[in-house]
């Protein structure tokens, strides 16, 4: 069931807003729905193979019998392993992103933050590769250039987020300030990344389950259900 709760005072989202130079965005969530089409359990299952055949299935319990494709591979400690499976899950992730829904709203967002001379920036955990796959398909390919993705390194997953590696790079990358930057990120896992890299932080929960999961990891955040209360601070001003 979708929560009625819609973000915070218009008052106070007005200040987050306007108060960030630069805005790191998550990529699966804040602007598309990446897994709708070509769902993340099928690619988990895709993964399990791969690590069954190599008699290289996760010790985690949790872990072995879930379906979050980062999980999986971030437990991969092999690294010739855990190269092999990050080759797997980059191509499903590209294929993921030739059927990826927009997020209602994301477009206008983008472009009234770029128009406002806002920077902007994508910071994931899925691959460079489907991101920059997903935005050749739509028009938000003019706001991001190769140089303002941060996804996953194919080298160490242990630096996915909530290690804050790829908000830290961004930041280093735009020669911004932490404290100036905003992240809008959708999990648990971006609150604390945003935490450890000492960047304001957004929630950003498309449903109820997932905004009490944002309010438990960070609970001095703010938190939206959809872009609509940004939509209407930025037609406001």
């Amino acid at each position: 069931m979708k929560s009625a709760y819609t973000g915070p005072p218009g008052a106070e989202l007005d200040l987050l807003l306007n108060r960030a130079e630069c805005f790191l965005l998550g990529f699966d969530g804040p602007l598309c729905d990446l897994f709708l089409r070509h769902p993340a359990a099928g690619i988990a299952d895709l993964m399990h193979a791969y690590l069954a055949e190599r008699d290289m299935a996760p010790r985690d319990p949790e872990v072995a019998a879930g379906d979050n494709p980062a999980r999986i591979l971030r437990a991969v400690r092999d690294p010739r392993i855990a190269s092999g499976l990050e080759a797997l899950l980059s191509a499903q992730e590209k294929l993921a992103a030739a059927s990826a829904e927009p997020t209602t709203d994301a477009e206008f967002v983008v472009k009234e933050l770029y128009g406002r001379g806002k920077r902007l920036a994508i910071t994931t955990n899925n691959s460079p590769g489907a991101v920059h796959s997903y935005l050749d398909l739509t028009s938000l390919h003019d706001f991001f250039d190769e140089e303002h993705v941060f996804g996953r390194g194919p080298s160490d997953p242990q630096l996915m987020k909530p290690d804050p590696s790829c908000l830290l790079r961004a930041v280093t990358k735009l020669d911004v300030r932490p404290a100036d930057c905003l992240m809008i990120g959708d999990s648990p896992m971006d609150a604390e990344a945003a935490a450890a890299a000492g960047i304001p932080f957004l929630g950003f929960a498309y449903d109820r389950e997932r905004m009490l999961a944002l309010r438990r990891k960070s609970p001095g955040s703010h938190v939206i259900v959809t872009w609509q209360p940004v939509r209407d601070v930025l037609e406001g001003a």
